[in-house]
């Protein structure tokens, strides 16, 4: 219905009302088994089946606000509808803007409270922001993991919150209170890479004035995250693997064997399959990660969490930077809805804090706030086109300077803004930098 686009918080208060026979209280008590929501609101309905929605409600725990909103009065059902377990009941008087206002309210305090509830039960709950089924799987898996010590594989495209849900399998397991330590494998030169993972002893290398402990050593009894595991170079990829199967390793330079007690979560947004096909990627080393695999949905895959992420990230953002709490008016948040969003979750955030920290708005996000650059496809220079190879080339030379022309194109389109730069190409930030520095190195 159309008035259902008029509450700021459409997609949690569930509203019920005359005119369609998908919006009837016995069809919002079957909606209720199969989608979380906030609050319901009853406009002009029949009072047996108001009263059995009621009760429908009551009996769940927590239940949900639920409010009514009379065409005539009537007291006698109006008491029979708050004995049934309705939270208020609103007569003619009270217009449907003032109806629907009030459902906002109590859904936003009824979302707070469940937050809080869940918080207080398992805190990494409050890390992962979602209603969604592809979320609600993903919460799933990781609850029935945190306390196992089987390696896992988070896979999803850049942005999409890999990190997010290794740290919330940490929080949610007996090794929270041991360090997470993160280290992203295609940010980190090799020779440097294995000194980070597995330490190393005096004069191992030039500048190795003293003994260094790795990341393993670091963390253990607690969680070693490798971020871009796609890019680890292979031949670090043997040693990881022992690290894996016996729990133990050689610090750099050194012929002692260091036993640890970690627990290996690892990510990537490359396919891993097409990696082993090429010969860049252990297929041993696949699978001993790959014990438990979680795959992190695109945003695109999940709009009706579009909401609940546009309203957190504007409420902390403005906190952050001492603002007053901003709301994002229904215009606006059509337009976030309108997005593709190619950088997932981390181009949502970015585009709400761009909003929030320039808007002219005291207290509101409006649709001209919305400052969401779409990715350009590659220039005309870097279209595909076929490549004269009758006197042969130097293969590497080439693939690094069509690299290179596509890295320089995005950073001229967005100013050296190297976030930007990163969402327009689908890469991770620290992936991009690591680009850019390899690039400049062999220029």
């Amino acid at each position: 219905m159309a008035l259902e686009a008029e509450s700021k918080l459409a997609a949690r208060v569930l509203w019920i009302g005359p005119g369609e026979s998908e919006n009837t209280p016995e069809a919002g008590r079957l909606r209720l088994r199969n989608a979380a929501f906030d609050a319901i609101a009853v406009h002009g309905t029949s009072g047996e089946d108001c009263e059995s929605l009621a009760e429908a409600v009551r009996s769940q725990s927590p239940p949900i606000p639920l409010i009514f909103r009379l065409d005539t009065w009537d007291v006698r059902l109006s008491a029979r509808l708050a004995h049934a377990g309705a939270t208020a009941v609103y007569g003619p008087d009270t217009s449907l803007e003032e109806f629907l206002h009030e459902a906002d309210v109590l859904a936003a305090e009824f979302n707070r409270q469940a937050r809080r509830r869940l918080q207080e039960y398992a805190p990494w709950r409050g890390t992962i922001i979602g209603q969604s089924e592809a979320i609600r799987r993903v919460c799933d898996v990781i609850d029935r993991i945190a306390d196992r010590k089987a390696t896992v594989l988070i896979t999803g495209e850049s942005g999409t919150g890999k990190e997010i849900a290794a740290r919330a399998i940490h929080m949610a397991g007996s090794r929270s209170k041991r360090p997470m330590l993160a280290v992203n494998c295609g940010a980190i030169p090799e020779g440097l890479l294995e000194s980070e993972l597995f330490g190393h002893v005096r004069g191992a290398f030039t500048g190795a004035v003293q003994q260094r402990a790795g990341l393993f050593e670091q963390a253990s009894g607690g969680t070693v995250f490798l971020d871009e595991i796609g890019d680890m170079p292979v031949g670090l990829q043997a040693k990881l693997l022992r690290v894996l199967q016996e729990q133990q390793f050689q610090r750099l330079g050194s012929s002692e064997t260091v036993r640890v007690d970690v627990r290996i979560i690892a990510a990537t947004n490359t396919r891993l399959e097409q990696l082993i096909r090429e010969g860049r990627f252990r297929e041993d080393l696949y699978y001993r990660l790959n014990v438990v695999g979680i795959a992190m949905p695109a945003l695109r895959d999940r709009p009706e969490d579009i909401a609940l992420l546009a309203n957190y990230f504007t409420g902390k953002i403005c906190l952050a930077e001492g603002l007053p709490v901003k709301t994002i008016t229904p215009a606006a948040m059509s337009r976030l809805h309108r997005q593709s969003w190619p950088g997932n979750v981390r181009q949502l955030r970015n585009a709400i804090e761009r909003a929030v920290v320039l808007g002219a708005a005291e207290h509101q996000v409006l649709p001209g706030d919305i400052d969401v650059p779409e990715p350009a496809g590659p220039p005309p220079e870097c279209q595909t086109r076929p490549i004269d190879t009758t006197h042969g080339l130097d293969y590497e030379r080439t693939v690094q300077a069509f690299e290179r022309n596509i890295l320089e194109q995005a950073m001229k389109q967005t100013s050296g803004n190297k976030t930007r730069a990163a969402e327009l190409l689908r890469l991770g930030r620290t992936t991009l930098a690591a680009k850019l520095r390899v690039l400049s190195a062999v220029a």
